[in-house]
């Protein structure tokens, strides 16, 4: 199965001509957080035209097409809440072991205003830091290969009340019905295994490591994209021997 997926572009209206329009981004690596072995994007624009969709190694939650079969295959694990950082290379794992291959869009289709100066965020809740925390755990743990286990995000009924109102809280974990926090359909698929997704992306989730090609989004060279070693690591892989 086939999904199509890119992070929108920054702009206030959707310009139908100029530099905007034309831009081909895709969603690449550049670092990885400690705190759940989760990869921080980097949005590369690229240099030469596109026939087609072309592969990608990661999804981006802001603009996401497909068969709505992914979303029976590969549900959001409601036992991840307060998760920001860390939500998209999960899916992106998810979904690839299921048998799903990713493509970034051969043009600019979606755009987003980015700032978040203009509205409230899930953040904003008080109590969530202990919830965030847990779904960084449970998350590492899916991308090191561990067991996901019961150990979920905490009820919060407890929690002082949050932004917005008097008795509202950060909600509980968990859905009311429904899978248990440690059945398969949240972890690795059976199609591909995360060593080949981390062969294929790039990366070493165990030991954070994010190499030149996981800084390419997938794509084979430099060539490719305008900004051209912008990465350290993509710099010195290509100056490398061999």
């Amino acid at each position: 199965m086939t999904l199509i997926t890119t992070c929108p572009i920054f702009a206030l209206t959707a310009p139908s001509h100029g530099p905007k329009a034309r831009d081909r981004p895709r969603p690449c690596a550049k670092k990885q957080r400690p705190s759940c072995s989760a990869v921080s994007g980097s949005l590369r624009r690229a240099d030469q035209p596109l026939l087609s969709p072309a592969p990608s190694t990661f999804w981006a939650a802001g603009f996401s097409f497909s068969r709505g079969e992914v979303v029976i295959e590969v549900p959001y694990d409601p036992y991840l809440p307060f998760l920001f950082f860390g939500e998209e290379i999960a899916m992106a794992v998810r979904m690839w072991t299921r048998g799903w291959d990713l493509f970034a869009p051969d043009e600019q289709i979606v755009f987003h205003r980015w700032s978040r100066c203009y509205r409230s965020t899930f953040w904003e809740v008080e109590g969530g830091a202990p919830l965030k925390k847990a779904s960084q755990a449970r998350v590492r743990r899916l991308l090191t290969g561990e067991p996901l286990g019961c150990n979920v995000a905490p009820t919060v009924q407890a929690m002082e009340p949050a932004v917005g109102g008097e008795g509202e809280s950060a909600p509980a974990a968990g859905p009311a019905a429904g899978p248990a926090a440690d059945a398969p359909v949240w972890g690795v698929g059976a199609a591909r295994s995360l060593a080949e997704y981390e062969e294929l992306a790039g990366i070493d989730f165990r030991a954070l490591s994010v190499g030149a090609q996981a800084e390419r989004g997938g794509m084979p060279g430099e060539d490719f994209f305008w900004d051209r070693f912008a990465c350290l690591d993509a710099l010195v892989a290509a100056r490398s021997p061999g």
